[in-house]
């Protein structure tokens, strides 16, 4: 019965994207009309129970008539509107968390529910009043699911937690002749990767490299930060040692009479060296008595410079 009153009805809740039906049943009077304002969102502005697919929350007012008298009626239709905006991926180094903070715009109090299976078998958050998630990857590669919820309402995204490792290939130790340079060499993935080295005064080469070259005077442990394109770093040390037994003074060589007769022969001479075994090789050997003594006579048929070597076991 009509009465030319003002009333609601109970109001309904729905979710973005869904549709809802919304009014009263229709009058046995074949001669009551209806409509609906505004008109947005309804499938058919003239009966009394239209389908209503809105975006946002709305006021809908129903004027029923009969020509002689009229109602309206009033009722709330209340969107939960939920969006999230996850980043693709986050990259950590190894060991390290990553802070995942999603870009929540929400209408409504949500509450939320991380989770590493698409299924939610489990729960990984321990806020569920917080979008946030502090998450320590345990492998290379980890895919989490985050479900934001509200009644019925429930939305869904995903990301990718991807670790960036750096894998560096040292040797355990490097032993060096004394005053003979050292490349030290460093097997490094990623490759595209940063290089800091120390004690620097002891690198004569390739300091910015992953194969510098070293010349320390004394037992030496280097160290290295190796820095990858995300700035996570790896610091690993190499002791180099210095050869007990190699010779630290001054070595020489020269012959007694460096200027002679076709025929003669002179006397070739170096340094000796008696606190290790050393092996000496004289070059050219040709014309030369002993060629692997730290003297000997030579007997050259043309001018000649004669080189030794010398070196240890």
């Amino acid at each position: 019965v009509l009465a030319n009153s003002s009333y609601s009805i109970p109001s309904v809740l729905i979710c973005s994207g869904e549709s809802i039906q919304i009014g009263i049943l229709p009058a046995p009077q074949d001669q009551v009309t209806y409509h609906w304002s505004p008109t947005t969102g309804l499938n058919n502005p003239n009966i009394s129970n239209p389908i209503a697919t809105v975006t946002t929350s709305t006021t809908y007012t129903l004027l029923v008539s009969n020509s002689v008298c009229s109602d309206t009626i009033t009722q709330d239709v209340s969107v939960v509107d939920i969006d999230i905006v996850l980043d693709a991926s986050y990259i950590v180094c190894e060991g390290e968390t990553a802070h995942i903070i999603p870009s929540v715009t929400s209408n409504v109090t949500a509450q939320y529910i991380w989770s590493t299976s698409p299924t939610f078998s489990n729960t990984i958050n321990s806020d569920i009043n917080s979008p946030n998630l502090d998450y320590t990857p345990t492998q290379s590669s980890t895919t989490l699911y985050l479900k934001a919820f509200y009644n019925d309402c429930v939305v869904y995204q995903n990301t990718v937690v991807v670790v960036s490792p750096i894998q560096v290939t040292a040797p355990e130790s490097v032993i060096i002749c004394f005053n003979n340079p050292e490349q030290i060499q460093l097997q490094v993935n990623p490759t595209n990767c940063t290089f800091v080295w120390s004690p620097a005064e002891y690198i004569i080469e390739g300091e910015n490299s992953s194969s510098p070259t070293v010349n320390p005077p004394i037992n030496t442990t280097f160290f290295v930060t190796v820095t990858n394109s995300y700035g996570c770093q790896k610091t690993v040390s190499i002791p180099v040692t210095i050869q007990m037994g190699t010779f630290q003074g001054a070595f020489n060589a020269w012959c007694v009479k460096p200027y002679i007769f076709l025929g003669d022969s002179t006397l070739l001479e170096s340094t000796i060296l008696t606190d290790n075994e050393y092996h000496y090789s004289w070059t050219p050997s040709i014309h030369v008595t002993h060629p692997d003594q730290s003297s000997s006579y030579a007997r050259p048929e043309v001018t000649t410079t004669y080189t030794v070597k010398v070196y240890d076991s």
